[in-house]
């Protein structure tokens, strides 16, 4: 971390109180003790270049109910997306866009139990929508927007995929992208 980071990691580390935070631009790493906040229940991150193992940290968040996750909120080199079983327990809205890479997202099962909504929309790299979202009985509202072709075609109701989603009560698919 360069100055400029870790001063602004300072900044975080000391608003224990906070209960929405955005962060926009590299730094990596997260703050170790983010688990310890126990107000913070929406988070955005954008084009924060984080390390994969970040995910972690991420999940262990025990009140987050909304997360953003925008441009490159993880590393380039980051392909696979993974919501681990037991992850965002509190999580109620989820919306990933702009994550061109990821080429991969698996969501296990008892991950994400909560969830209620959740967005997904210019991620050019997927073909496939997790096998684990079959697992998400909660989940209300799918929103799919720009995406591949290939992906919308997979998730129409005589699609390969359309069992991971068909208990899910409000379907919005809009145009794809290519």
């Amino acid at each position: 971390m360069n100055s400029g980071e870790e001063q602004a990691m300072q900044i975080v580390s000391s608003c224990r109180g906070i209960y929405k935070l955005t962060l926009e631009g590299l730094i990596a790493e997260l703050p170790k003790e983010l688990h310890n906040y126990p107000n913070l229940t929406k988070l955005q991150l954008h084009k924060c270049g984080l390390k994969e193992d970040q995910m972690g940290i991420l999940e262990k968040l025990p009140n987050l109910t909304i997360l953003k996750l925008f441009g490159n909120s993880f590393k380039e080199n980051t392909h696979i997306l993974v919501f681990s079983k037991g992850g965002f327990p509190s999580l109620e809205l989820l919306s990933v866009s702009s994550m061109y890479r990821i080429t991969e997202w698996r969501v296990e099962e008892g991950a994400m139990p909560r969830l209620c909504q959740l967005r997904i929309a210019y991620c050019a790299g997927l073909t496939t929508l997790p096998n684990g979202l079959r697992y998400l009985t909660n989940l209300r509202e799918l929103t799919i927007s720009w995406m591949r072709r290939e992906l919308h075609r997979r998730i129409q109701e005589d699609g390969e995929d359309f069992y991971k989603i068909q208990h899910v009560p409000s379907l919005v698919i809009g145009e794809p992208w290519d």
